[in-house]
């Protein structure tokens, strides 16, 4: 398979995990091929790739929240009752609004190639 098609194909992997669970697991031997489509779409800020258990090869693919955390904590610090409320609302919507940009992004670069 060539590298072109490879990069289709974890596109479209990616793509379906993305939209039906909000993250990707794969194995890890497929790793370079995922970064280098990560790359390649200029998507790196916006995602995290972690080891889920050490030693089993396996690594997940997620949207990173950790900058929606920092501006949500700011946006959010004026209301003190309901700080804790505001934050939760706030990451799980900057969460959705990152995922859909990230399958917006692979998904144009899948009809791109087709």
């Amino acid at each position: 398979m060539s590298q072109k098609n490879k990069l289709i194909e974890i596109a479209t992997r990616i793509k379906d995990a993305l939209e039906y669970y909000g993250a990707f697991i794969y194995e890890k031997q497929e790793n370079n091929i995922v970064k280098a489509l990560i790359r390649e779409l200029e998507l790196e800020p916006l995602l995290l790739i972690e080891e889920i258990v050490k030693g089993k090869h396996l690594l997940i693919l997620e949207p990173n929240i950790k900058p929606c955390i920092t501006e949500c904590n700011y946006e959010c610090r004026a209301k003190s009752a309901e700080n804790e409320k505001c934050v939760k609302k706030c990451v799980d919507n900057c969460k959705k609004e990152r995922l859909q940009h990230i399958i917006n992004v692979i998904q144009k670069y899948i009809s791109s190639q087709k």
